[in-house]
C-alpha cells in the first residue's frame, strides 16, 4: 500500500483544486463587469450654441443685442436689461411674436428697457431710442409705413453689412453641428465596437469554463474508477485474513464512502454555485445591453432634433433643357406670345439695337463676306436691321412661331439647338457673333460653352456683342427679370467682362443701355435735405440703366 495516496489526501487535492478554479472564475467574471462599466461611462460630445452670452456691464450697443436670434435673443435681452433669467409666460409671449412677426427684436429690447422693472434697472443700450420709437410709429395707419421705408432706406447698408455677417455665423453654425454629429455617431460606433468585443471574449470564457468543468469532472469520475479498483485489489487480497481484519476493512471502506459522498455533495454545491454566478453575470450583461439600446435610442432622437435644426440646404436648380428639345415646342407659341406682350414693338426694338451698327461695321471688311450670326434672334428685329443695312446676317432659333415668322419676312434663319448649330460653322468664318438677351438662358457652363463656341467661328478682328438685363438696377435684379419664366439668373456687368476677358476676347468693354429705354427714374434729393446723402446713395441704384451690353474682339 505504500506510495498510493489515501482517500483523505484525494478528497483534500480534488477541492483544493475546484476552489482554485472558483476563485479564477470570479475574478474573470469581475473584470467583464468592469470593461462594461468603463464602456457605459464614455463621455459623448453635447452641442452649445456658438454665440456667448453677453458680460453684464451698465450699458450695452445695440448690434450687442441683435446678434442674437429667436430663443437666445429672448433670453439675452432678459439677462442683459431685467438682470435675471426669462419668465416662462414672457419667454413664450416673445418667442411667437418673434416668430410669428408681429414684434421687432428692437419693439422687445425698447418694451423691456422702459418697462417699470426696465426702468428700475437702469440698463443702458446705446441706439435703441429711436429705431425704438420708429417701430412703435410704424403702426399708425398713413405716418407709420412712409416712416418705416425711410427708416428702411437709411439703414440698407447696415442691414447689408448684417445681413452677410449673419450668413456668415449661419454657416459656421452648421458646419460646427456637423462636426459635433460627425463625434457623436463616431463616439457610437467606438463604444458599441468595444461592447461587442468584451461581449465576444465573455461569451468565448463562458465556454471555456464549461469545458474545464466538463473536463474536472471526468477527472474526477477517473480517480473515483482508479479508487474502486483498488479497493477491489485490496478487498480480494485480505480475503483470507482474521475477521478482525475484515471488520477494519469494511469501516475503512465505510469511512471512504462517506468522503466520496461527501465529495459529491460539495462538487454538487460548488457546480451550483458556478452555475448561480454564470446567470448572475449573464443578466448583468443583458442589463447593460439594455442600457445601450436606451443610450443608443436617445442619441438618436437628439441626432434627429439637432438635423432638424440645420437649415435646410438651398435646392439645386435643374439644368434648363437645351433648346429646341421636343417636348418643348408645346411652349413654343406661349412664348412668343409673351413676347409679343412684354418685350415691345418691333419698331422699339429696331431703335434698341441700331446703335450696334458702329461696331459692326469697323468688324466687316469690305464685300461683306462674312456673315453676321445672331443667336437667338427671336422675331428678327436686329437681322432686319442688318440686312437693310447691306450686311450678310444669319439667324438660330430654336422656336418654331420665331423662326417661321422671320423666314417669311425673308430673312435667312436656322431652326435649332444654337450649341449643336454653332458646331457645324467652320472656324474663324464670321465677322460678328452677337445675342440680344439669351445669355440670362444659360446656365453657367454652358454661357462658357457659348463664350467658347463664339471665340472659334470669329475670324480675327471678329465682334461678339452680347445683350442682356443690368441688375445694377435694384428694380431689374429684384423684379422685372424674373418676369420672363425662362431666365436663370441675372448676370453682373462685372461678370460678364471678366468672363469675356479670361475666355480670350480683347477689347472688352461695357455699355449700359439707355437709347429707347424711357424708364420712369426717382429724383434725387436736394444736397440740403437731411440725409439727402445717403438717401440719394440708395436712389442711385433705381436709376441704374436697365439694360447693358458687353462688346468685345477676337484678337489677331
Amino acid at each position: 500500500m505504500s506510495g498510493v495516496s489515501t482517500p483523505e489526501e484525494l478528497a483534500a487535492q480534488v477541492m483544493m483544486r475546484v476552489h482554485r478554479e472558483l476563485s479564477r472564475r470570479a475574478a474573470s467574471a469581475a473584470s467583464a463587469a468592469g470593461g462594461i462599466a468603463q464602456v457605459e461611462t464614455a463621455v459623448l460630445p453635447r452641442w452649445r450654441p456658438g454665440r456667448p452670452a453677453l458680460p453684464e456691464k451698465a450699458a450695452y450697443e445695440l448690434q450687442d443685442l441683435l446678434q442674437y436670434d429667436d430663443e437666445q435673443f429672448v433670453e439675452a435681452a432678459y439677462q442683459t436689461i431685467l438682470r435675471r433669467p426669462a419668465d416662462e409666460a414672457g419667454f413664450q409671449h416673445y418667442c411667437y411674436q418673434l416668430r410669428a412677426g408681429g414684434v421687432s427684436k428692437v419693439e422687445i429690447l425698447g418694451n423691456l428697457r422702459w418697462s417699470e422693472e426696465g426702468i428700475q434697472r437702469g440698463v443702458h443700450v446705446d441706439g435703441l431710442l429711436l429705431p425704438y420709437k420708429v417701430q412703435q410709429w410704424r403702426h399708425r395707419r398713413w405716418l407709420g409705413p412712409f416712416l418705416e421705408w425711410v427708416y428702411t432706406l437709411a439703414r440698407l447698408p447696415r442691414l447689408a453689412r448684417q445681413q452677410a455677417i449673419s450668413s456668415t455665423h449661419s454657416v459656421h453654425e452648421t458646419r460646427r453641428i456637423g462636426q459635433l454629429l460627425n463625434q457623436i455617431v463616431d463616439g457610437v460606433g467606438t463604444q458599441a465596437g468595444t461592447i461587442a468585443e468584451r461581449l465576444s471574449e465573455v461569451s468565448t470564457e463562458l465556454h471555456a469554463l464549461e469545458g474545464r468543468a466538463q473536463a474536472l469532472a471526468g477527472e474526477q469520475a477517473g480517480r473515483i474508477d482508479k479508487l474502486d479498483e483498488r479497493l477491489t485489489v485490496e478487498f480480494e487480497h485480505d480475503a483470507g485474513a482474521a475477521p478482525a481484519s475484515q471488520v477494519t476493512l469494511g469501516s475503512r471502506v465505510g469511512a471512504l464512502e462517506t468522503q466520496i459522498r461527501d465529495l459529491a455533495s460539495d462538487i454538487a454545491v460548488r457546480h451550483a454555485a458556478f452555475q448561480q454566478a454564470t446567470v448572475s453575470a449573464q443578466q448583468r450583461v443583458d442589463e447593460r445591453l439594455e442600457a445601450l439600446e436606451r443610450t443608443c435610442t436617445l442619441l438618436a432622437e437628439r441626432i434627429s432634433e439637432v438635423a432638424a435644426s440645420i437649415p435646410p440646404a438651398v435646392p439645386t436648380i435643374p439644368a434648363a433643357p437645351p433648346l429646341g428639345m421636343p417636348e418643348t415646342r408645346n411652349l413654343d407659341a406661349l412664348y412668343a406670345a409673351f413676347e409679343e406682350a412684354f418685350r415691345g414693338s418691333n419698331e422699339l426694338v429696331k431703335t434698341r439695337v441700331s446703335p450696334y451698327l458702329v461696331d459692326i461695321a469697323g468688324a466687316v471688311t469690305a464685300g461683306h463676306d462674312a456673315p453676321v450670326i445672331d443667336i437667338g434672334c427671336g422675331r428678327g428685329e436686329w437681322l432686319e436691321v442688318l440686312r437693310d443695312a447691306g450686311y450678310h446676317a444669319r439667324g438660330i432659333d430654336s422656336n418654331e412661331v420665331f423662326v417661321q415668322a422671320c423666314r417669311a419676312k425673308g430673312l435667312d434663319v436656322t431652326e435649332g439647338d444654337a450649341f449643336e448649330v454653332l458646331s457645324q460653322i467652320p472656324d474663324a468664318s464670321a465677322a460678328g457673333v452677337t445675342s440680344i438677351h439669351l445669355i440670362e438662358h444659360l446656365g453657367f457652363e454652358s454661357l462658357i460653352d457659348f463664350l467658347d463656341e463664339s471665340h472659334r467661328i470669329l475670324r480675327p478682328g471678329g465682334i461678339l456683342i452680347l445683350e442682356t438685363p443690368n441688375p445694377e438696377n435694384v428694380l431689374v435684379g429684384s423684379n422685372w427679370f424674373y418676369m420672363d419664366p425662362t431666365h436663370r439668373n441675372p448676370l453682373p456687368p462685372g461678370l460678364m467682362f471678366w468672363l469675356a476677358r479670361s475666355r480670350g476676347f480683347m477689347d472688352v468693354r461695357v455699355e449700359r443701355l439707355t437709347a429707347a429705354r424711357d424708364v420712369p427714374m426717382p429724383a434725387l434729393l436736394p444736397d440740403d435735405v437731411a440725409g439727402a446723402a445717403s438717401l440719394n446713395m440708395v436712389l442711385e441704384h433705381f436709376r441704374a440703366p436697365v439694360d447693358y451690353a458687353v462688346i468685345a474682339r477676337r484678337s489677331a
